[in-house]
């Protein structure tokens, strides 16, 4: 746990550093898996399934602290970062097709 409200404010900064490199990672994974002619819907479905996870998560997270307190949020964080990791794996086995040579590389 955080001993100040400066240990707090740098833990939250250092963990929104990960949003940007997300939001670039699904931007290219989708450049590179979505014909071209239809790219620029693959990025609003991208952009809408972020907003529409980010309320959930907060409703979801507002809802934990209100009914077990502040070890209520930061168990629903731990558990989402689990999920995560989960789909992370499960996503990068699903978008890996075998080549000739053994070598593995996107789905295009």
């Amino acid at each position: 746990m955080a001993g100040s409200l400066f240990e707090l404010g740098f833990g939250v900064a250092l963990t929104g550093l990960a949003i940007p490199l997300i939001l670039v990672l699904c931007s290219v994974l989708a450049e590179a898996a979505v014909h071209r002619a239809v790219l620029t819907q693959a990025f609003v479905w991208l952009n809408s399934a972020s907003a529409a996870g980010s309320a959930g998560g907060a409703a979801a997270a507002g809802w934990a602290v209100g009914a077990f307190g502040a070890h209520g949020g930061f168990v629903a964080a731990a558990m989402a970062a689990g999920v995560m990791a989960v789909l992370a794996v499960a996503g990068l086995w699903a978008l890996r097709v075998p080549q000739r040579h053994g070598a593995t590389q996107l789905a295009e």
